[in-house]
């Protein structure tokens, strides 16, 4: 029998299982998605004025210069050729790997981790050695272990800071550390950096991985930090020419190339990033305020890492396995979140997201069942 390729993956068919009862998402990964409205207010700017959108044609399989020269702002070194457009984060995601990697190349993933960064080098056939974060006072990775795994003749190691689902941070020593040990055995390292710009304490703020490493790539996107989904525009960027037309070539088989109408928008957003990230953050951080006093009030039922940037947390749950949990909070109060068992972890947490307005409400309906159990 053949290899089962693309298997389901496990955070998509977690929510679809509950699609029929409507509930309420308290897990999502982007801040308060922008109305139409709310964002030419805050950019001063008509975006969606048809007359800036000329002709609706093609654009070039990397994306178009001024899009990607737009880009280029986010980094110190990284000019416009080390750059390549993709159709969501999801898609830069599939090529880098598929571009790296092959059947019994050893890959190290750090958990929690967002499946797919996981699954794909799993469907190649890759040999996966994953290390988890672990929760103290903010979650932590040891570069110690690190570099015992890295030994082991890792090919890529994956990062995802600021992180999803803890809202985990390294220091800019940490970073250092990790690029020297990955040059010190070789190593590529993909960072996907798409909550990067929503740092709660703007000065922690890391250099992209691809600015300071040879081998190092980082991947962006509008979806996330930006708070912008409905715009499916992400990139990949690397000092390594020839990675870069690998993505181009393997891109060819999906997309091809991006949107022109969402790269016209996102060429005029990103070039205001600034006033976005703080919207994004204004959000998240009053948000977090209201989670902290909950988790201390409320320490019988749950442990608690408070996240250091992005718009997720990963509480974990005390009283009995977070799938009987997440699953009652769906049939009792309609209120999604995901558990632990779809980010490859034995913790018994579970995401939810700190980027919503009505982010109270959402408390509430969390507060009702964990004081009935």
């Amino acid at each position: 029998m053949a290899m089962s390729r693309f298997n389901p993956l496990k955070m998509t068919g977690f929510s679809a299982k509950w699609r029929k009862l409507n509930p309420v998402n308290f897990h999502s990964s982007n801040p308060q998605a922008f109305s139409i409205q709310e964002l030419n207010q805050l950019l001063d700017e008509n975006l969606f004025a048809m007359d800036s959108l000329q002709q609706l044609n093609y654009v070039p399989d990397e994306g178009t210069e001024s899009l990607r020269s737009a880009i280029s702002l986010l980094f110190t070194n990284i000019s416009v050729p080390e750059i390549v457009i993709t159709s969501g984060a999801q898609e830069a995601i599939f090529c880098c790997i598929h571009a790296l990697l092959e059947t019994n190349d050893k890959v190290l993933a750090i958990t929690p981790i967002f499946e797919p960064l996981l699954s794909t080098a799993q469907e190649i056939g890759c040999q996966i050695i994953t290390q988890s974060l672990q929760p103290k006072t903010v979650w932590e990775l040891d570069l110690n272990q690190l570099e015992q795994n890295l030994k082991q003749g890792i090919k890529l190691l994956i990062l995802n800071f600021p992180h999803n689902p803890t809202g985990a941070m390294l220091t800019f020593q940490q970073l250092n550390q990790i690029i020297s040990l990955c040059d010190k055995y070789d190593c590529w390292l993909l960072s996907d950096e798409v909550f990067r710009g929503l740092e709660h304490e703007e000065s922690n703020r890391l250099p992209c991985v691809a600015d300071i490493y040879p081998k190092g790539i980082s991947i962006g996107v509008l979806s996330k930090s930006f708070a912008l989904p409905a715009i499916r525009v992400a990139w990949v960027a690397s000092q390594n020419k020839w990675l870069m037309q690998r993505l181009i070539e393997i891109k060819a088989y999906l997309s091809i190339c991006n949107s022109f109408i969402d790269s016209i928008i996102s060429e005029k957003v990103i070039k205001q990033h600034q006033k976005i990230w703080q919207r994004n953050r204004k959000i998240i951080l009053a948000n977090k305020f209201i989670l902290n006093e909950y988790m201390n009030n409320h320490s019988e039922y749950f442990s608690y890492s408070v996240p250091e940037a992005g718009c997720l947390a990963f509480p974990i749950f005390k009283p009995f396995s977070v799938e009987r949990f997440a699953e009652n909070l769906v049939y009792t109060n309609k209120l999604l979140v995901l558990p632990s068992s779809v980010f490859y972890t034995s913790i018994n947490g579970f995401r939810l997201s700190l980027g919503s307005k009505d982010f109270n409400d959402k408390i509430e309906l969390l507060h009702k069942l964990s004081s009935d159990n």
